[in-house]
C-alpha cells in the first residue's frame, strides 16, 4: 500500500518535494563558510613575528597541524628594508592572504643568525650597512663606529637639490647591504657654506690709532754755575 502511494505521489507532481528532501540532506551549512565548514582558511601573515607568537597566530586561525621549520638562512633583511632579528620569522609557506586547507602544515623559516654582523663564506668579516640618509655628518660617523666600523668613512661633498649642508644624502655601500669591514665606506654629504662667500659680520667700528704726542725735549744738563 505505502509503495503504491509513493508511486502515485511521484506521478502526480511530488517529484520536486522528493528532490528537495534529497538535496536538503547533503546541502552545506549557510553559517558563513568558516573553517569548520569548509576545512580551509586564509593564511595569516606571521613574517617578522617571534616564533612562539607566529605559531599562536596560526593556531588561532585554525591551523592546528604541527608547523614545519625550514632551516635555511634568512639573510639580514626582508625585501632589503626591515632587519629580521634573532628568533623572528623571515619566510612562510603558504604565503599570507592565500586560502589553504587546515590540514596542510604551514612551513616557517626563523632567523638563527646575527643579522647585523658576521663572516662571509670566505671568512671576511662584514657589518650591515645602516641607513644614514638624513643624519648629520657627525651623527652618521658615530653610528658607524658604534656598529663596529673602525675605518673612518670617506666624505664626498656635493651641491645637489635636497642635500642639506653637513647632512648625509646617501652612502656606499647601499643601506641594508652587508659591507666588508675592510672596504671603504663613502658618505655623500651636502656641501657646507663657503666661508669666503659668507656675509661679513657687522661689528663695532674700530677706532684708528691716534698719533702719539710729540715727545718733550730732555731737560738741559746742569752746568757748574747751577751747582753753586
Amino acid at each position: 500500500m505505502i509503495r503504491a502511494w509513493l508511486l502515485v505521489a511521484l506521478a502526480s507532481g511530488g517529484c520536486s518535494a522528493a528532490a528537495n528532501l534529497r538535496m536538503g540532506s547533503t546541502s552545506p551549512s549557510t553559517g558563513g563558510g568558516g573553517p569548520s565548514a569548509s576545512g580551509a582558511a586564509v593564511v595569516p601573515n606571521v613574517v617578522l613575528l617571534p616564533r612562539g607568537q607566529a605559531e599562536a597566530v596560526l593556531r588561532s586561525a585554525g591551523f592546528t597541524e604541527p608547523v614545519n621549520f625550514d632551516t635555511s638562512a634568512c639573510g639580514s633583511t626582508v625585501d632589503n628594508k626591515t632587519v629580521v632579528e634573532l628568533g623572528q620569522v623571515c619566510y612562510q609557506m603558504p604565503a599570507a592572504g592565500r586560502e589553504a586547507s587546515l590540514r596542510l602544515p604551514v612551513t616557517l623559516r626563523v632567523q638563527h643568525e646575527d643579522p647585523w654582523r658576521g663572516r662571509s663564506a670566505s671568512g671576511r668579516a662584514w657589518f650591515l650597512m645602516p641607513d644614514l640618509a638624513g643624519m648629520p655628518l657627525a651623527t652618521a660617523r658615530a653610528r658607524l663606529r658604534a656598529l663596529g666600523f673602525a675605518k673612518e668613512p670617506l666624505i664626498s661633498f656635493v651641491q645637489e637639490p635636497g642635500c642639506r649642508p653637513n647632512v648625509v644624502c646617501r652612502s656606499s655601500p647601499e643601506p641594508m647591504s652587508r659591507a666588508d669591514t675592510s672596504s671603504d665606506k663613502v658618505l655623500v654629504v651636502g656641501q657646507p657654506p663657503d666661508p669666503a662667500q659668507s656675509p661679513t659680520p657687522i661689528t663695532a667700528p674700530t677706532r684708528a690709532p691716534t698719533d702719539s704726542p710729540p715727545s718733550s725735549p730732555p731737560p738741559p744738563a746742569k752746568g757748574p754755575a747751577d751747582i753753586f
